[in-house]
């Protein structure tokens, strides 16, 4: 949790701001009903990329697919209830997916899919969950190469039987309000693992109304 305020001039605007690049909690100040809650979700997994058949000369297998990102969510106003204390559970990256293994009496394996990213919550035990952000979805495994053939493309960005692996998409940050982006992981290359996704960060902010 990284807290810092910022002044401002005008009523019912954000005053004050809590960083979370971890899980924590906050405390919501007396007179406090409201708070602005800006989030970048976490991003999926990349796809592995499959593995070609060694008995032609380890030919075919296709690079995993990237992981996908998750749409932010800007100043979302929530009500809260005063000197309560919330949680914030931040998402955690996608893990990639394994590497296809090769095979001499049959075509290679294809990689694993990767995973989604985590979902992203504030809870309180008297409201419940007062906030839900789904993760990106993960990137589509490579599939193997047969004898000699070049497995079909993994995923998005996967290419057929090259050996480029696709990238992870990535949603633009959004300052001021938050200096990070939602980065789905790169798909692994032809036997490699895929990539983790990036994990979430999530912004208070809060006036006073009186």
């Amino acid at each position: 949790m990284i807290p810092y305020q910022t002044p401002f001039t005008y009523i019912n605007w954000p005053q004050s701001r809590v960083l979370f690049t971890s899980n924590g909690t906050f405390k919501i100040p007396e007179k406090v009903t409201q708070i602005w809650v800006t989030c970048v979700p976490s991003g999926g997994g990349g796809g592995g990329g499959g593995a070609g058949s060694n008995r032609w000369g380890n030919t075919g297998g296709s690079p995993g697919g990237g992981g996908g990102y998750a749409n932010n969510v800007v100043r979302q106003v929530i009500t809260v209830i005063p000197g309560q204390t919330y949680t914030c559970n931040l998402g955690a990256g996608g893990g990639g997916g394994s590497g296809g293994v090769d095979s001499y009496w049959s075509g290679g394996g294809g990689g694993g899919s990767g995973a989604a990213g985590g979902t992203s919550t504030i809870t309180n035990p008297t409201a419940g969950t007062i906030f839900s952000l789904a993760g990106g979805s993960p990137g589509a495994g490579g599939a193997g190469g047969g004898f000699g053939g070049g497995g079909s493309g993994g995923g998005a960005g996967g290419s057929i039987g090259g050996v480029t692996n696709g990238p992870g998409g990535v949603n633009p940050v959004i300052p001021p309000f938050m200096p990070y982006a939602s980065q789905g992981g790169n798909g692994g290359a032809r036997y490699s693992a895929g990539g983790t996704g990036t994990s979430a960060a999530i912004l208070i902010e809060w006036g006073f109304t009186s």
